[in-house]
Formats: C-alpha cells, sequence, structure tokens
C-alpha cells in the first residue's frame, strides 16, 4: 500500500481533478543572460505583484456553497519534490517580505520537507502556489489547482531564445516559461490573462 505521504499526495490530486476546472495559459519571460540564479525568489515575489494587479487569482473558492474569499496576504505554497513524496510547505506573508529575504526562507521550507520537519502551520493556508519544475526538467505543463486555491503557477527550465528589441533586430537572451493553470468556474479567461501578464512585467522588471 501507499505510504502516508503519498497516499494524501494521491487523495489532493484526485480532489483537484475532480472539482477544478482547468484550464492553462503559457507564456515566457525575459530574464536576461547570466540571470538564471535566484529565479524562485524572483518568481514569489511576481507573484505578489499579480496578486495586487489582479487580485481574483488570490482567492480560496468553495464550490459546495459556491462562495469566494479574496486575500490581502500572499501566502505562497512552494512545490518540494522529494524522495518520498511532494510537498507544498507555505512561505506565509510573502507580500512582506524583500527579495533578499525570500531565499532563505525557500531554503528553510525545503530543508523542513526534506528532513520530515515540516509542521501543521508550515503546510496550511497557501493562496496561491508556485511549482519550479523547471529546475529539474521540462519546459511547460499544466499543473494542477489544489482546491480551494484557484490558482498555480508553474516555471518551466529558462533556454536561451531570440527577441526582438526596439529597431526590430534580434538580441539573445534567456527566456523563462510559465504554465499558468486557474479554476475556470470562478477565473475568467481575461482576469488570469491580466494575471500571467502582471507574472511577466514584474520578473522582466526585475531582470532589467
Amino acid at each position: 500500500s501507499l505510504e502516508p505521504m503519498r497516499r494524501a499526495m494521491a487523495e489532493n490530486l484526485a480532489r483537484a481533478q475532480r472539482d477544478v476546472v482547468p484550464v492553462t495559459l503559457f507564456g515566457e519571460a525575459v530574464i536576461g543572460p547570466g540571470a538564471q540564479g535566484g529565479v524562485t525568489a524572483r518568481l514569489v515575489l511576481a507573484l505578489v505583484a499579480a496578486a495586487r494587479a489582479e487580485p481574483a487569482l488570490n482567492a480560496w473558492y468553495d464550490g459546495q456553497r459556491q462562495m469566494r474569499r479574496l486575500h490581502d496576504a500572499v501566502h505562497v505554497g512552494i512545490a518540494v519534490d522529494t524522495t518520498h513524496g511532494l510537498y507544498a510547505p507555505v512561505l506565509h506573508h510573502a507580500e512582506a517580505l524583500a527579495l533578499d529575504e525570500v531565499a532563505p526562507q525557500v531554503s528553510e521550507l525545503r530543508q523542513a520537507a526534506e528532513g520530515y520537519r515540516l509542521t501543521e502551520d508550515m503546510q496550511t493556508g497557501a493562496t496561491l502556489t508556485l511549482s519550479n519544475f523547471g529546475s529539474l526538467a521540462g519546459t511547460f505543463a499544466t499543473p494542477l489547482v489544489i482546491p480551494p486555491q484557484v490558482a498555480i503557477l508553474g516555471s518551466g527550465h529558462a533556454h536561451a531564445g531570440v527577441r526582438l528589441d526596439r529597431d526590430n533586430q534580434p538580441v539573445g537572451t534567456v527566456l523563462l516559461p510559465l504554465s499558468l493553470t486557474v479554476d475556470h468556474r470562478v477565473v475568467t479567461g481575461g482576469e488570469a490573462a491580466r494575471f500571467l501578464a502582471a507574472v511577466i512585467a514584474a520578473l522582466e522588471a526585475a531582470s532589467a
């Protein structure tokens, strides 16, 4: 039989597949040559900026009661792959953190997950989830939204690419693939597109 962690993972994902109406949008952000380091921290702050621009995705939805709750605070679940299963410890109040504060706290959460040291408080309350699967492999994905959340952002493997500059000349750069899945029961296509655009804008502003 499945270990307790993998059993919980199976139940959560089965519930996500059963209860959510998923739609995934794809995009890429220019992060510039040599900017691959510290991507997770910048993604967290990009989620904070996007939640301010489009609050509809920083929310919980109760499908049975058809009630939506918008959140002012941004609590980011960080998907962590370990040898004993998938965890999503929560970086609470990401909106109150500076860039140099995010990475150490994310590192602590990952170490706690890998060492079986996550408390209940460290695993509850997420209003958005980030899956940086590109640190392992992969370009785009269709990440699953875990209720009561209504959105999850996936980040693929950064790769070399070409964009046109202001003079329409090709310029080499580094592109970060992004996959945003939303629960279409309560999030409109326009809201999702504005949120993804805000994520991209925040990442590119930080890389300028």
